[in-house]
């Protein structure tokens, strides 16, 4: 235990230098626009894989862990994106009382009907393995269907979609160099995995919705989003074939 957790304030340590020396480098580029994407890729990255995704590698049953990751990740993002829907009618109604119901996207209703009959013990008797795989089935491809509809209320010009490809770019190929640092001293296995992870969505990044961000921020940051979501889906099954090698 002791030596687990003087390697915990070590690995933050160096998470956190790590961080800084990526987001001063961002914060240099000639391109404004790139660098302030690529350093709230990073920094969304940073506090929802670094703080979370690698310490629940370290002590946690691999078993319980990647069901857990594949459902509280695009849990997350679902949330904050009906969070900030919410916002944006209540400002549109110029009262945040009056919010109109019509502007909840129909999954959230449906999550909270499930989280209803789970509480009443519904699901007792169900073949939980079964169920597991069709809530996490559920969530991904309701995580695509909600980050969609955002992108229909506007189109993307070219500096958006570059942005957007920015921030997937930081998410997928940054952090898992990071993560193959921080994990080699105990299993090679590990830092794979997280590199296969990255591919999740990573809900933080919805925080430009919910914060005074530009317009073509939101925009591509809804781009990101869904981008990261597809390639999540694409990543789960190569993740499942290399737990059954």
């Amino acid at each position: 235990m002791g030596a687990a957790l003087g390697y915990s304030g070590v690995y933050y340590l160096l998470a956190l230098a790590f961080m800084i020396c990526v987001n001063v480098f961002f914060k240099r580029q000639k391109a404004v626009e790139q660098g302030e994407a690529l350093s709230m890729a990073f920094s969304a990255s940073f506090s929802n894989l670094v703080l979370v995704g690698v310490p629940l590698f370290l002590w946690l049953d691999e078993s319980l862990l990647i069901s857990l990751i594949y459902m509280i990740i695009p849990l997350h993002s679902i949330v904050l994106f009906l969070f900030a829907s919410l916002m944006k009618a209540a400002q549109n109604q110029g009262n945040q009382r009056c919010l109109s119901i019509q502007s909840i996207p129909f999954l959230s209703w449906a999550m909270l009907v499930g989280v209803v009959l789970s509480q009443l013990h519904v699901w007792d008797g169900v073949d939980m393995e079964n169920a597991k795989s069709y809530i996490v089935n559920t969530l991904q491809l309701g995580s695509i269907w909600v980050l969609s509809s955002r992108l229909t209320r506007g189109k993307f010009d070219c500096n958006c979609f570059k942005s957007a490809v920015s921030m997937t770019l930081a998410k997928t190929i940054v952090m898992p160099a990071f993560f193959f640092i921080a994990l080699v001293p105990f299993s090679f296995s590990m830092a794979v995995q997280m590199a296969m992870l990255a591919g999740l969505p990573i809900g933080l990044n919805t925080m430009g919705f919910t914060v005074g961000a530009s317009h073509e921020m939101k925009q591509s940051l809804s781009l990101a989003l869904v981008i990261s979501t597809v390639l999540s889906l694409l990543f789960i099954p190569i993740m499942f074939y290399c737990f059954q090698l």
